[in-house]
């Protein structure tokens, strides 16, 4: 074979190369690119569907909707593009699940717990509760986790395998930001005259974090021969500790004849 001949062989197998394999560059972007928008307009689908139903909205049903759509894309160009036989790659995926199920049992169950609070819709975005002593507004249900912010700001990041075996209270609206102040009255207090200060009171010692929509009621525990045992309701909006209310308004009634 003469060398124009080698030359004129090596190009023409070459330019096939480049060929096939710009081919196969332009499927895959093509691929990605699909999936990237199919996603977006699957998760964007999903957040109309949930907010229009009764099923609570929150991110886990997104992420694994988005989830299936990456997965359906990779099956497509397996073929294709890196020549692998999709059933002979789900037949590996799953002894290889198997094998990682093992050490992945906490993920897992993270998983299925959040999936199983969503579906029940024992807690959703929204719900004010109380967990474990940590109270405050849900935030999010991801795969892994349920977000519960606090109403003095602070996020409380709860696996979902742990929300899905503690015990749970949902509160209604007046408990949302109640922080409980115990005071000791005089056996002869005016209790009208006590709330009255009390109401006047609450509003300038919490300023922008007094709840006008509850108020600030005072409650009777009982009277005894030390004096009229009571506690005052302190309602409050997101952004104030408990300490911080309860020491604003017993600053604000410190020294009030009232007082025991």
């Amino acid at each position: 074979m003469s060398t124009n001949e080698v030359r004129n062989t090596l190009v023409d197998v070459l330019g096939r190369d480049v060929s096939s394999n710009a081919a196969k560059v332009v499927l895959l972007l093509a691929v990605i690119i699909a999936a990237f928008v199919a996603s977006r307009v699957v998760a964007h689908t999903f957040y109309k569907v949930l907010d229009k139903s009764e099923m609570p909205s929150a991110s886990i049903f997104v992420n694994l909707a988005r989830a299936l759509v990456w997965g359906f894309a990779l099956l497509v160009v397996l073929q294709p593009v890196f020549g692998i036989e999709p059933t002979g790659f789900v037949a590996a995926i799953g002894v290889t699940s198997v094998a990682l199920s093992l050490g992945l049992q906490d993920t897992i169950s993270n998983i299925f717990g959040g999936l199983s609070l969503m579906v029940s819709k024992v807690v959703a975005p929204g719900d004010v509760v109380d967990v474990g002593g940590v109270v405050g507004e849900v935030t999010d249900v991801s795969l892994r986790s349920t977000t519960v912010k606090q109403f003095n700001g602070d996020e409380q990041i709860i696996p979902n395998s742990v929300l899905s075996k503690t015990a749970l209270t949902k509160l209604a609206p007046f408990q949302a930001g109640e922080y409980q102040l115990p005071v000791m009255l005089k056996k002869d207090a005016d209790l009208n005259e006590v709330r009255r200060e009390v109401a006047e009171l609450a509003p300038i010692a919490l300023g922008t974090y007094y709840d006008e929509a509850f108020g600030t009621p005072l409650f009777i525990n009982e009277f005894s021969n030390f004096g009229i045992s009571a506690f005052i309701s302190l309602h409050c909006k997101p952004g104030i500790s408990p300490g911080k209310a309860r020491t604003a308004m017993a600053d604000a009634i410190a020294g009030k004849p009232w007082l025991e």
